[in-house]
């Protein structure tokens, strides 16, 4: 898979999996791999912290999917520094809506 350089590139890849899930599903829409979503995320690592937002703000499942994969795929680049990292996880706790941060990230336990 070639790597994505555009938000538009990525919407149109998860536009042709879903349409292929759809496709192969007997009851409704269907559900696109995991696998394929994490794929697409290693594929737009080079995200701007602007289009991991716009991803992160859809309804849909599977564009936060990948919005929250991206930023575990640039945290755990060897050459991303600390600053990028810590950077990264304030973001998460403090801007990710709660609901995408309960999901993915857990849910804090009392």
């Amino acid at each position: 898979m070639q790597p994505i350089s555009t938000l538009a590139e990525l919407d149109a890849r998860l536009h042709s999996l879903q349409q292929a899930a759809d496709a192969s599903s007997s009851e409704g829409p269907g559900r696109i791999p995991m696998g394929q979503l994490f794929k697409l995320a290693e594929n737009f690592i080079a995200a701007s912290p602007e289009e991991i937002e716009a991803l992160l703000n859809r309804p849909d499942h599977p564009p936060r999917v990948v919005a929250v994969s991206i930023m575990d795929f640039q945290a755990r680049q060897k050459n991303t520094s600390e600053d990028v990292r810590r950077d990264a996880l304030r973001y998460a706790i403090e801007r990710l809506p709660s609901d995408v941060r309960d999901h993915y990230l857990g849910r804090k336990r009392s």
